[in-house]
């Protein structure tokens, strides 16, 4: 806060009343005076490294001069406004209080300033009834001692925090985490999960650190969903499904996945879409880790949170994908065909065409016939076509579904075409990443299925021309001779 430099001036002006300590301890005008010009030059690190210290120092002592005081207030401020640190700001104006509770008759201001410290703390913590009892008991020495103005301001601040409200003074964890957690999405949209499990680390908030503890678990429970969603499309199943499925055990209780209608143990308050979330892609992580037991319990929580950004199409395809691996391809396709119906009856014509797509592959995959393949490579060619920027599904994944499935049929020219442009996309996308080494490095893992799919199809196409010799006998090994002119 702004008053703070102008108070810690005037504290430099102010003679030394402290008594000698037996133990050797650094005058607390010196620190005061050698931190201030720290701060003034604006080396925040240094500052932050010179008070840790003096502080940690200070409090192997069982008694302070009443100056320490002023420098356990002011480093509160400072680690909750520049570190966002509300909960050690806290510990640090407690701490204050009870240093200077033996002289805090006879030092008025420096109880004051302890007290607003530890007030915005509280607010910051989510703890507003708190801050606002605290808040009215500190002003009447606040105003006797920082004047009418600073003190009136501070009545508008506890009257905001008196209806739950958080003001521009506050550096609230969570508000901050959740805006970590919006700069996850957007790296995860992007297509930079590295990046985006970074950030997501950093939302994640501390337990019994003196927030509330359901925000605690609907937050981290955000956090949760990003983090594994990351941990997926890297290629990391196992881990994902370990992370989310701890999510989902703190804001649903242990026992969720067997019950017949599971709920929520909590509001999910501004975090029910991205629990909803976790929910869908811990199902996702359950079919490829063989934890089928979880999917349908995980769907059914997130069908019933959704507000509708994740839709049915979606859940539809996991539940299919489910049927699939326990061998019931009839409601497999039962799931697609009610899927395209929904796409179609929103007016929707990406989501049609994804579902579509999703159909056409379940039916070749089942049948092998002709006339489904057509149907599919019509739909890959339709929705990898040179247009603006999907924002329902990515083309190069489509056109690398359909390379993969089309491997070993006759359709070998559309497979080496279509892997062919997917690698080359995916290798430009590589080539323009901004993610971390750890994100790049999955990147490139997963391109290796596409380049393992072009070079299997480039070798099927060749194999068909007159200068490939495939009559080896058995047991001579296998695949073709082909002898290429130059």
């Amino acid at each position: 806060m702004m008053w703070r430099a102008g108070v810690m001036m005037l504290w430099l002006a102010l003679p030394l009343t402290a008594t000698a300590q037996e133990v050797p301890l650094r005058d607390p005008l010196v620190v005061m005076d050698e931190s201030f010009a720290l701060w003034s030059a604006e080396d925040l690190t240094g500052y932050r490294e010179y008070m840790s210290a003096a502080i940690r120092r200070a409090r192997q002592e069982d008694v302070l001069p009443p100056e320490w005081a002023f420098l356990f207030g002011s480093y509160s401020d400072f680690v909750r406004n520049e570190d966002k640190n509300s909960p050690l700001a806290l510990r640090l104006a407690d701490e204050g209080l009870a240093y200077l509770a033996p002289h805090a008759d006879q030092n008025a201001d420096l109880s004051a300033l302890l007290q607003v410290s530890r007030v915005y703390a509280l607010a910051d913590l989510g703890r507003y009834d708190e801050a606002s009892l605290a808040g009215r008991m500190a002003e009447p020495l606040f105003r006797s001692t920082m004047g009418d103005e600073m003190a009136d301001d501070l009545l508008q601040v506890i009257a905001a925090w008196g209806k739950s409200e958080a003001t521009i003074y506050n550096n609230a964890p969570a508000d901050l985490a959740r805006a970590e957690l919006e700069k996850a999405e957007q790296a995860l949209n992007r297509g930079e999960y590295g990046a985006a499990l970074t950030i997501a680390a950093r939302a994640t908030l501390p337990e019994a650190s003196g927030l509330p503890d359901a925000e605690v678990r609907r937050v981290n429970a955000a956090a949760a969903a990003k983090t594994g969603r990351a941990l997926f499309w890297l290629g990391r199943g196992a881990e994902a499904l370990t992370v989310m499925k701890r999510a989902a055990d703190a804001v649903a209780g242990d026992d969720w996945a067997n019950q017949r209608a599971p709920r929520l143990q909590l509001d999910p308050g501004t975090e029910q879409q991205a629990i909803a979330e976790l929910f869908f892609w811990l199902a996702r992580a359950g079919l490829e880790e063989d934890w089928l037991w979880l999917v349908l319990p995980a769907l059914a929580m997130a069908e019933q949170l959704d507000d509708g950004s994740l839709g049915a199409l979606p859940i539809a395809f996991a539940r299919s994908a489910l049927h699939d691996t326990l061998s019931d391809p009839a409601e497999a396709e039962a799931e697609l065909a009610k899927a395209v119906d929904v796409a179609r009856a929103k007016g929707d014509p990406e989501a049609v065409l994804l579902a579509r797509y999703y159909l056409a592959l379940h039916r070749f995959s089942t049948t092998g016939a002709d006339a489904e393949a057509k149907a599919l490579i019509s739909l890959t060619r339709q929705m990898s076509a040179d247009t603006p920027a999907q924002t329902f599904y990515d083309p190069l994944h489509i056109l690398s579904e359909t390379a993969q499935i089309l491997l070993e049929t006759r359709f070998t020219a559309e497979a080496l075409d279509f892997s062919r442009r997917a690698l080359a996309g995916r290798l430009a996308e590589i080539s323009g990443s901004t993610d971390t080494r750890l994100g790049q490095d999955g990147q490139r893992g997963q391109t290796r299925r596409l380049v393992e799919a072009f070079l299997q199809s480039a070798h099927q196409v060749d194999s068909e021309t007159g200068q490939a010799d495939c009559s080896r006998p058995a047991g001579q090994g296998l695949g073709c001779i082909i002898i290429y002119g130059r």
